[in-house]
């Protein structure tokens, strides 16, 4: 659900309650360049990111994110032989919660939460700043190997 006030967006997700910023948030976006890694990983989740459940693109959006830039991204581990990768990370966003805890399920295997401690955010990031975890299993999509 989300309600417009005059600081943004109140979104109500699971037992979370975020006022965000999405007009900053996405600005800030549209300016970034995004993760500067050049891994297999990295690069992978770039990719895969333009075929991410509508679901779970529709609420990165949403909020003002962009899929594929998010402030950071790791491979836990390769799943299904080498086809899908679990992965980590977190994107930032210019907001509060309000309230909540725990993991919310945006799709099958893509699972996020927040946090109000934001690492490695960017010094020109606008705040105040919220950290969106994330848990994504997402296929492979590179024309090459997985070296995972």
């Amino acid at each position: 659900m989300e309600i417009r006030n005059g600081r943004g967006i109140r979104f109500e997700l699971g037992a979370y309650e975020l006022d965000v910023d999405v007009g900053r948030t996405r600005a800030f976006c549209d300016r970034d360049a995004g993760i500067a890694c050049a891994c297999d990983g990295c690069r992978n989740y770039q990719k895969a990111a333009a075929a991410f459940p509508a679901a779970v693109r529709d609420f990165l959006e949403s909020l003002g994110l962009a899929p594929e830039k998010p402030a950071e991204v790791y491979v836990n581990c390769a799943e299904a032989e080498g086809m899908r990768l679990s992965y980590g990370g977190f994107y930032h966003l210019c907001g509060v919660i309000r309230r909540g805890e725990g993991v919310v399920r945006l799709a099958e295997g893509y699972r996020v939460w927040f946090r109000s401690e934001c690492d490695l955010i960017a010094d020109d990031f606008p705040r105040p700043a919220v950290q969106m975890e994330i848990d994504f299993h997402v296929p492979w999509v590179l024309d090459e190997e997985n070296t995972y």
